[in-house]
């Protein structure tokens, strides 16, 4: 069986910094995994790895069971990241272009989509998923940082990919918005049978929204399970997280729990 993605033996150094010291993650499809662990633990550097943007120093990284490093076929690995959507800490959408603009870029750049109306109609439908219609002249300084947030998604799913990158989807939001960008990603990967790969440090956002959360430290996964199981996890960085918790609120919560 192949996984959605495979990660075998992960290493990358920055300079004489270790910060991925083999690190092993599966996701299955139609699944929401959360990357959490202590600031600086490489959590990011795993999410930038898959899309592409980082290269390790070793290790096995497969998508859809192919390889995205293969060095001998770049552009069969260019193919492959084309079809992972990203959503980058803070939305990162473009401030010269209308949300429109922003949301059309994967399609013409990534899918080599030319017809405007096609892509205007593209551009809409991901807006509706994401409750953001009617904002396809502003720029992103005209959004609220929800509404950016919001549009971020909508740019990611527009070409409906299968796996979903989230970098820290809740930062910087107030917690009625965060717990609002929660339930957007939960309906939408439910409704799109999407698998997700979420690096947050938010307990409450992963305890809501995650099928299953792996815990990195030093390098390495120390601990991975359901969040049910996260207060029998007899580890001490999971104890450690599970000092500093704030209660989960009951705003979110996860279909199974």
């Amino acid at each position: 069986m192949a996984f959605l993605v495979e990660i075998e033996d992960l290493k990358k150094s920055f300079g004489p910094q270790v910060v991925l010291d083999g690190v092993n993650l599966i996701l299955e499809g139609g699944t929401i995994l959360g990357l959490m662990g202590p600031s600086g633990c490489g959590k990011t550097t795993v999410l930038r790895i898959i899309a592409g943007l980082t290269m390790p120093d070793a290790g096995r990284v497969a998508v859809f069971g192919h390889s995205l490093l293969d060095q001998e076929n770049p552009e069969a690995a260019g193919a492959l990241r084309r079809q992972i959507g990203v959503v980058f800490q803070g939305g990162a959408l473009f401030d010269s272009l209308t949300v429109e603009e922003n949301i059309a870029f994967p399609l013409r750049y990534c899918l080599g989509m030319t017809a405007g109306e096609r892509i205007s109609v593209e551009v809409r439908r991901a807006l509706s998923e994401v409750d953001l219609e009617g904002v396809e002249d502003r720029y992103p300084s005209e959004l609220s940082g929800g509404m950016r947030k919001r549009a971020a998604i909508a740019r990611a799913l527009v070409y409906r990919p299968e796996l979903v990158l989230l970098d820290e989807p809740t930062t910087g939001l107030d917690p009625e918005t965060a717990r609002n960008i929660d339930r957007l990603v939960l309906s939408l990967a439910r409704q799109l049978n999407l698998g997700v790969l979420v690096v947050t440090h938010d307990l409450t956002s992963a305890f809501g929204i995650c099928d299953r959360i792996a815990l990195l430290d030093e390098g390495r996964v120390v601990w991975c399970g359901l969040p049910s199981q996260w207060d029998r996890a007899d580890h001490p960085t999971v104890r450690r997280f599970a000092s500093g918790m704030l209660p989960i609120g009951k705003e979110v919560r996860h279909p199974e729990q």
